[in-house]
């Protein structure tokens, strides 16, 4: 499992892509306009990993409301623009883990990371910090 930028389209009765790192707004507008779930995975280096939030058109904060809430929490330093490669514990971490929500996604309906981001420490895989989003105020998708 490459942290490189990656996307996979699952199909069948429901469509769900799962993707990593720099998502283009391009890409996302278009999955949103299809109505396409997709859950937005970061490497924020070799032992770390962000996975989701699940984003679903008219459902939940989409991508821009997650954008908007990072800025209000400061600026973000940094220090070049090379994606990390993950260690193997945290690739077979993250593909075991995606694969389980896709799937229960799949069947339910629902996910544990639904308008929620889960981030993994390689020391404490057990522990990981939870971050829930709401809509934004300042995007679109929020006005009615």
């Amino acid at each position: 499992f490459s942290s490189r930028r990656r996307h996979t389209r699952l199909q069948g009765d429901w469509s769900s892509d799962v993707c990593s790192s720099d998502l283009s707004q391009e890409v996302a507008q278009y999955w949103m306009s299809e109505g396409i779930a997709f859950i937005v995975i970061n490497a924020e280096n070799a032992g770390e990993i962000s996975i989701g939030p699940l984003i679903r058109r008219g459902n939940s904060p989409c991508l821009r409301c997650v954008e908007l809430a990072e800025k209000d929490k400061g600026p973000i330093l940094i220090s070049n623009n090379q994606v990390p490669e993950l260690s193997s514990i945290m690739s077979t971490f993250t593909a075991s883990t995606i694969a389980a929500e896709v799937s229960k996604f799949a069947m339910t309906g629902t996910s544990v990371l639904y308008a929620t981001t889960l981030r993994y420490s390689q020391h404490h895989l057990s522990e990981p910090q939870i971050e829930r989003w709401q809509t934004h105020p300042n995007c679109g998708c929020a006005w009615k």
